[in-house]
């Protein structure tokens, strides 16, 4: 039985990658971040990850690409970086782990590293540490534009909960290039992680609203030809 559902679930992957990718955006990183640009990450910069799992592979399959994960860059005023990303990391994080955890009003414990999130960038780093991690520096004058505005719209985003790969009725919507629909988007109650990253810069007029943002893969914001206001990937 189990046999049968892994087949499945290959004819499936297949089945996506003939019709919903036509072109591979797999391009080798030569590039490799500076100690300078390392220290100085700013509001908007991006950040991609290369996980091998099986979700993060099944991503790469369908992409034709390293890259399986993305999120973004986020500085307070007192200089400390978070990322924000919608994850979950609640099978790795101990309860016990310092504000890892918090009752909601139900009385139900939730995790704070589950969903829409703002992590610490050295605890996220640790977390990440095994995997390949890139970076995209923002414009500096794009970033001016929009710095004071991140964390605003990243509030009105924690509405949405993570979307589960492994939940198959989320496929078709994440199959095919469509047009922005936002009456559609705003039905949505869970997103995925390239989702949250390409509505956050759609709301903040990064990326044009010309496409739902199921209808890109990390990669795809990982090359100038989409987000030109970005420097070239460069590896950690």
């Amino acid at each position: 039985m189990i046999g049968y559902f892994i087949i499945a679930i290959v004819l499936i992957l297949v089945t996506f990658a003939v019709f919903r990718y036509g072109i591979s955006c797999n391009k080798s990183v030569t590039k490799t971040l500076t100690t300078e640009e390392f220290l100085n990450l700013k509001t908007g910069d991006l950040v991609f990850v290369s996980y091998k799992n099986l979700l993060g592979n099944s991503v790469r399959i369908l992409s034709s690409s390293e890259w399986s994960h993305i999120g973004m860059i986020f500085k307070e005023e007192n200089g400390e970086l978070y990322v924000l990303e919608v994850a979950d990391y609640s099978s790795v994080v101990k309860p016990s782990y310092n504000g890892a955890v918090k009752t909601s009003y139900n009385g139900a414990v939730e995790s704070l590293y589950s969903g829409v999130i703002k992590i610490p960038y050295t605890f996220w780093l640790k977390l990440n540490k095994n995997h390949k991690i890139a970076f995209r520096s923002l414009d500096d004058e794009v970033y001016a534009s929009i710095k004071n505005d991140v964390f605003s719209e990243f509030m009105k985003l924690k509405i949405y909960k993570q979307q589960k790969l492994t939940d198959i009725s989320s496929w078709k919507r994440l199959m095919f290039f469509e047009a922005y629909d936002e009456e559609e988007i705003l039905l949505q109650d869970k997103i995925t992680c390239i989702e949250f990253i390409v509505l956050l810069l759609q709301n903040l007029g990064i990326m044009e609203k010309t496409y739902k943002p199921s209808s890109y893969y990390p990669c795809d914001l990982a090359t100038k030809n989409i987000l030109d206001c970005y420097d070239e990937i460069k590896t950690l």
